[in-house]
């Protein structure tokens, strides 16, 4: 059964959030899910603040620099992997990248981020890290099978670093389309898809582990 007050909710989010989507949300076809259909949708355990320091503290050079990227930028494993230290500049106390494509796109595309202050991270150490990576060091070099297997000790899944950048820039007051580019994605389906939730009711709650707590309980495998 649809479940019309959320629906509502998320139309009222997205018209006080971003007006430039109204016509969108018009005219393309929005795929309703009710409850059984999103409860049976494959979902990533989202990571909590503490998991993620935890394993960032057992993390060392580049690999320590690939979680704290992800979990900074919101960006696809894949995309940082593209990654190469030539191709990393700091301006601004943020760090621009370029890489010759992602999923969406076959150009060339430039993403900036700074490190996530919810993670309490020591800007001058993270710092450190990436002048320390050598000028031809390409982030390809990661092992990703060893880092999945890492995230999972520690209690989440890797790709779920997206989804928690994605509510933790909404409780933010990041606006739809400045989260859309700022993560990579191309369409509105896709922040529906991975916020979970409306704006509105993101917003409603206390901190950002208390959103992703209800998220992980509320779609558990």
């Amino acid at each position: 059964m649809i479940n019309y007050k959320q629906e509502l909710l998320f139309l009222i989010s997205i018209i006080n959030n971003s007006g430039v989507f109204i016509s969108q949300f018009r005219t393309r076809k929005y795929k309703k899910l009710d409850a059984d259909v999103v409860k049976k949708q494959k979902q990533p355990r989202l990571a909590l603040t503490t998991q993620i320091k935890s394993l960032l503290s057992s993390l060392k050079g580049a690999d320590k620099l690939f979680i704290a990227i992800l979990a900074s930028s919101g960006r696809r494993g894949k995309d940082i992997q593209r990654l190469s230290a030539d191709n990393i500049s700091f301006l601004n106390n943020r760090y621009i990248c370029q890489i010759p494509r992602d999923k969406c796109n076959n150009l060339a595309i430039t993403f900036s981020f700074y490190w996530d202050p919810s993670l309490g991270l020591d800007a001058r150490e993270m710092d450190q890290l990436m002048a320390d990576l050598s000028a031809d060091y390409s982030f390809e070099q990661i092992n990703r099978q060893m880092i999945s297997r890492k995230t999972k000790a520690a209690g989440f899944d890797l790709h779920s670093l997206r989804h928690r950048c994605c509510i933790r820039l909404v409780r933010q007051n990041f606006s739809v389309d400045e989260i859309l580019s700022q993560i990579g994605w191309k369409s509105l389906d896709s922040f529906i898809r991975y916020s979970k939730l409306s704006i509105i009711d993101i917003k409603m709650f206390s901190n950002l582990d208390s959103v992703l707590s209800f998220v992980n309980a509320k779609f558990k495998n």
